[in-house]
């Protein structure tokens, strides 16, 4: 696993091995850490290497060396490309908001300071695991709290996944 940080979010990179072959598939993703979990995941999940290529050792050290040589720099290339799409500050938040994930878009939203569309999108397509963090975002719209909800919730999420503390926000 690698962990390209932002702060409050994560371009996770996982050499995923089989459970059948020695070998590596890669799987890249975004986490945004205001939605509290203990474990990482990959929103806008890719594939990269040619969708489900999977690079299986097959005892020629040199081949498979070159073989995920390869594959690394497919990641990169990925990671590259997602730091470059999700952008910073602003412009991040812009970008998150305008993805189809109603609770990132909602936090993202509300952030920006669109009160009206982050409730919409807080009240829309919400997993049920994630609807009592959404309520608070709800409620801390309308308080005027939600910018103290989401720094919290990063903080907790980044003890929870062992990342060190952190003052890059959305504001950076």
């Amino acid at each position: 696993m690698w962990i390209d940080d932002h702060g409050w979010w994560l371009v996770n990179v996982e050499f995923q091995p089989s459970s059948w072959r020695k070998g590596s598939y890669l799987n890249v993703g975004e986490q945004h850490l205001w939605c509290e979990r203990d474990y990482f995941i990959f929103e806008r999940h890719e594939r990269p290497a040619s969708g489900a290529a999977f690079i299986e050792f097959t005892s020629d050290e040199a081949t498979f060396e070159a073989a995920m040589t390869v594959l690394a720099e497919g990641a990169v290339t990925a990671v590259v490309a997602r730091r470059q799409a999700h952008g910073a500050g602003h412009d991040a938040l812009r970008f998150v908001a305008a993805t189809g994930d109603d609770f990132n878009a909602g936090v993202a939203l509300g952030l920006l300071g669109d009160v009206p569309g982050a409730a919409a999108r807080l009240e829309g397509r919400i997993h049920p695991a994630f609807q009592a963090q959404a309520a608070r975002y709800s409620d801390a719209l309308f308080s005027g709290d939600l910018e103290a909800v989401a720094r919290a919730a990063v903080d907790r999420s980044r003890s929870h996944l062992k990342l060190p503390p952190t003052e890059r926000t959305w504001r950076t």
